[in-house]
């Protein structure tokens, strides 16, 4: 493998990129371009900041000390380069690269580096990347480790591949499918069945509102009350009935949101623990990496390293459809529209393309739970739908249902974006 240096020499701001990696062959580019990418995950190490940038277009290994030109000098050399995986230091040979792609970026150094010794400052930094105990605090932070839904998530999901064998990809398409079938789907049910009952509710609420509305004129006009006096007394009595309903029939309208009061929760703390363990696995620094570790090589198809960006944008943009995806299938349940609903849907459909970039700084491993959570949560409301699913948990009749709920989703559609 051929090793290219530039170098600019100052005394001020150095950049160092180092990519190394399994790279197919192909012409080599400049690798100017890492300038405008986003870093997969950060560490600090002797007053300076290292960012790591995934390569997929570069064929050989390159570092480029990047400085206000005073002079340039260009040279290629056989110098020790950095292993990603195990934190060692690997001879650079000749021939097509072999290991996988990453590369480093060092910039704001606070101390100036002289001219005279920029290679050696260089190769000084390459020594202290390469051991993992001179400095290296961590590569990403943990986000509340100590947290006890995060911890939780984390030594479920680790326990999860343990006891299974699942490479990680397999574990976190199981941890996903397993949330949802056995305990987000059953409290969606559960919200389901409550939702009917407060629709049961309706005509009597109905019958009890004019009741009351009544009895509080007689009252207004016999105890000389003013209209805020008897606005009150209609609002404290009915929330009082409202109240008795509820109990009665045991349908607080809070259960009805049981499902994401809980949802939400978990995502976050699934998310964070996949996130910590992304940053143990490439950290020999941190707590539990070798249990973790086999995250960089346990992927699968275009994303084998979970530890790293979906590069391709593939995962992210699955993302934001899925998303979308979700958002429009609720948007046309919906069979009146106030104005509030149609700000909430625009300002949701936002959110979702908004999406995109964010999971496109996360790691695959983060993200691809995401894409598993919303393709589940898609089924899960096109399940809703079916028919014979609803008859199965005992729901009543809905405008929606269908024995074909996905033809009758495509027809709805149709009326509502194409027929206007």
């Amino acid at each position: 493998m051929h090793f290219k240096k530039w170098l600019s020499v100052t005394a001020k701001k150095p950049n160092v990129f180092i990519s190394l990696g399994r790279l197919p062959r192909c012409s080599a580019h400049v690798l100017e371009p890492l300038r405008c990418t986003q870093p997969t995950r950060y560490f600090h190490l002797n007053s300076r900041q290292y960012s790591f940038f995934q390569v997929t277009r570069w064929t050989n290994i390159n570092i480029h000390l990047s400085l206000p030109a005073q002079q340039c000098t260009r040279t290629f050399c056989s110098s020790p380069i950095v292993s990603a995986s195990s934190s060692t230091i690997n001879s650079v040979t000749k021939g097509p690269p072999t290991d996988a792609t990453l590369s480093v970026f060092t910039d704001n150094a606070k101390h100036a580096v002289p001219q005279t010794n920029t290679e050696a400052a260089l190769q000084q930094g390459l020594d202290e990347i390469a051991n993992p105990g001179n400095g290296i605090a961590s590569t990403a932070p943990l986000l509340f480790p100590d947290f006890p839904t995060i911890q939780a998530a984390e030594q479920t999901i680790q326990k999860l591949h343990d006891v299974t064998g699942l490479p990680w990809w397999a574990t976190i398409t199981l941890c996903a499918v397993s949330l949802r079938l056995f305990l987000i789907l059953p409290l969606s049910v559960y919200a389901l069945h409550n939702a009917e009952k407060l629709n049961r509710l309706q005509p009597e609420i109905v019958e009890i509102s004019k009741r009351l509305k009544k009895e509080v004129s007689m009252a207004m006009h016999q105890f000389k009350w003013n209209e805020k006096k008897a606005k009150d007394e209609y609002i404290k009595n009915m929330k009082r009935l409202l109240r008795d309903l509820h109990i009665r029939d045991n349908c607080h309208p809070l259960k009805t949101t049981a499902s994401f009061w809980l949802q939400f929760p978990l995502w976050i703390s699934i998310s964070y623990s996949l996130r910590n363990m992304t940053s143990r696995a490439i950290n020999p620094a941190l707590d539990h990496h070798e249990e973790f570790k086999a995250l960089t090589d346990q992927g699968t198809l275009w994303f084998s390293d979970l530890t790293m960006v979906d590069s391709t944008w593939i995962l992210p943009v699955l993302m934001g459809f899925v998303t979308l995806f979700n958002i429009e299938m609720t948007h046309l349940k919906i069979a009146e529209e106030t104005k509030y609903r149609q700000r909430l849907t625009l300002f949701l459909r936002c959110l979702a393309l908004l999406f995109i970039p964010i999971s496109s700084t996360m790691p695959s491993a983060m993200v691809f739970y995401w894409v598993n959570s919303g393709f589940l949560a898609a089924g899960q409301n096109i399940l809703h739908d079916h028919l014979r699913f609803r008859r199965l948990v005992g729901l009543g009749p809905s405008q929606t249902e269908s024995s074909s709920p996905v033809k009758a989703l495509l027809i709805r559609a149709k009326q509502k974006y194409f027929e206007r």
